[in-house]
C-alpha cells in the first residue's frame, strides 16, 4: 500500500505499524483535520440545496403570480446570499486557520520527535552550554536530568523560526 490512497470522497493515510508515538499522534491529528474539512465542505454544499429543496414544495402549492415572485426572489437570495456565498466571503480565513492548524501539528512533532532523540541519544545534547551544578544536583538520577535538558532543549528550538531549527538539525544531527 502506498502512503495515499485516494479513494471516493475520500482520502485515507497509510503510516507503517511501526511508527512513533509523536508519527501516530501527528497522524491523528491529520486524520481528524480531514474529517473537519470534509465535514465542513459537505455541510457548506448541502445547506443551500437543502434550503431550496425545503423552499420549493412551499411555493408549489401556491401558483399566484405574488408566489412564483417569492419563489424566484428566494431562490436569488440563496444564490447571493446563501451559505456558499458566505463560506466563500471567510475562505481565506478559513485556509489560514487550517494551515496554522497544519504547522502547530507539524512542529509539535517535530519537538515530540526531538524529545525522544534526545532522550533516546543523551550524547546528542552534548553542547558548550553550561549548567549550574544546583540544577544538576537536584536530580535523584542521570535520567531525570537528562529529561530536563531535553526540555530545555526542545523548549529552546522550539521557539526558534523554521530556517533556525532546520539549520540547527542539520548542523547538529545531518
Amino acid at each position: 500500500m502506498s502512503i495515499f490512497d485516494i479513494q471516493w470522497r475520500n482520502i485515507i493515510v497509510a503510516y507503517p505499524a511501526d511508527v512513533t508515538e509523536a508519527c501516530q499522534r501527528f497522524s491523528d491529528e491529520q486524520q481528524q483535520l480531514l474529517k473537519f474539512v470534509r465535514f465542513v465542505s459537505y455541510t457548506v454544499s448541502r445547506a443551500d440545496d437543502s434550503l431550496r429543496d425545503v423552499t420549493a414544495p412551499l411555493f408549489a402549492k401556491d401558483d399566484s403570480e405574488t408566489a412564483e415572485a417569492e419563489y424566484l426572489k428566494t431562490m436569488e437570495h440563496i444564490k447571493t446570499k446563501g451559505a456558499a456565498v458566505k463560506f466563500a466571503q471567510h475562505l481565506r480565513m478559513w485556509l489560514e486557520m487550517l494551515f496554522c492548524r497544519q504547522v502547530d501539528n507539524y512542529l509539535t512533532y517535530i519537538a515530540e520527535l526531538l524529545a525522544v532523540v534526545f532522550r533516546t541519544r543523551p550524547e546528542m545534547l552534548k553542547s558548550a552550554e553550561t549548567i549550574r551544578i544546583e540544577d544538576v544536583l537536584k536530580h535523584t538520577s542521570m535520567e531525570a536530568l537528562i529529561a530536563e535538558l531535553t526540555d530545555r532543549k526542545v523548549n529552546s528550538l522550539s521557539y526558534r523560526g523554521m530556517k533556525d531549527l532546520h539549520q540547527y538539525l542539520e548542523k547538529r544531527l545531518s
